[in-house]
């Protein structure tokens, strides 16, 4: 998507920003609602053409959720992407071209690892959000971690106990994708050394 947006593609370029200006300004939780609505619609009417039964309540909720939170990460990665391939300066692309390199070349050899090596901090925030984001999928009846949080408040009357467990399990899924993420960074940048 930022390849496209970047290289101003006919047609794919101006749908792309459209997508990626839609995806950026409608609130996720709406998105959630259109795609849980939309995807039982479309595998419905897809089995319909072959005949096949297909029932709608057998799609699982984790998949909707997954399908509307790829679509949203795609707009908003794409974006962070198309703002590191700028920040390439212009001289290593016409260095690159002047000792023979092809178009594929500069993006395996020149741009692509320098875009990789500063995104991962981007990545690492957005992946984070998004973890934190997931509460969202009790909406569409996808029980996540403050949803069982919630359900042990109302069965155990504890909603202290319960709220600070949930907090701790955020906290520790967050802190250790940090880790993760941290201790390979450190791996890029000794490779870059």
């Amino acid at each position: 998507m930022a390849i496209i947006r970047q290289k101003k593609i006919v047609l794919l370029s101006q749908l792309g920003e459209c997508y990626v200006s839609y995806m950026r300004s409608v609130p996720l939780i709406i998105n959630l609602f259109i795609v849980s609505s939309i995807i039982p619609k479309a595998f419905t009417w897809m089995f319909t053409l072959r005949n096949w039964k297909f029932n709608e309540a057998t799609i699982p909720k984790w998949f909707l959720i997954v399908c509307c939170f790829s679509l949203h990460q795609t707009a908003i990665q794409s974006e962070n992407i198309r703002g590191l391939f700028k920040s390439i300066d212009k001289n290593q692309i016409d260095a690159a071209y002047s000792i023979g390199y092809t178009k594929f070349d500069v993006y395996r050899r020149i741009i692509v690892p320098q875009v990789f090596a500063t995104a991962i901090p981007i990545f690492l925030n957005s992946f984070v959000k998004l973890i934190k984001a997931m509460s969202l999928g009790f909406a569409v009846g996808f029980v996540d971690i403050l949803a069982a949080a919630k359900l042990a408040a109302a069965l155990q009357n504890s909603q202290v106990l319960s709220y600070f467990t949930a907090a701790c399990v955020y906290w520790i899924l967050c802190g250790s994708l940090t880790f993760a993420i941290g201790k390979y960074e450190a791996h890029l940048r000794f490779w870059k050394e």
